[in-house]
């Protein structure tokens, strides 16, 4: 597949509009309507571009977020889960565990931590 640089700027166009707002759930539809490019380009423009699919990037990108916010606040795991983009926070618990291996509550408590709730999410 080749690119053009309209295509790339699009491309990164949907890439910033994910990082504004990792909490933001949008359709790949919605995405490529809003960066101004076709889903089919979008999607295989944005895995040669950034070197996976945009759900695998949204999730890395919500995963460590959630462990940011885990090991440098005292915030509730529930808020975290919100505040990282997940309606449910047994969905939260599941896509945590097998990204990281452990259950939110149990990365909390096996990593050292220092706590500042003075993070800005």
């Amino acid at each position: 597949m080749s690119l053009n640089e309209y295509d790339i700027e699009c491309i990164c166009r949907a890439k910033a509009f994910i990082d504004a707002d990792i909490r933001r759930h949008t359709s790949i539809e919605a995405l490529a309507m809003e960066a101004g490019i076709g889903q089919t380009k979008l999607k295989a423009g944005f895995k040669l571009l950034y070197g996976s699919g945009i759900f695998a990037y949204l999730r890395r990108k919500r995963m460590e977020q959630a462990s940011i916010l885990i090991l440098s606040t005292h915030k509730p795991l529930k808020e975290i889960a919100r505040l990282s983009g997940f309606k449910y926070y047994s969905n939260f618990i599941t896509a945590f565990a097998r990204f990281y291996g452990h259950t939110p509550a149990a990365y909390r408590k096996i990593i050292p931590v220092n706590h500042s709730d003075d993070l800005p999410f």
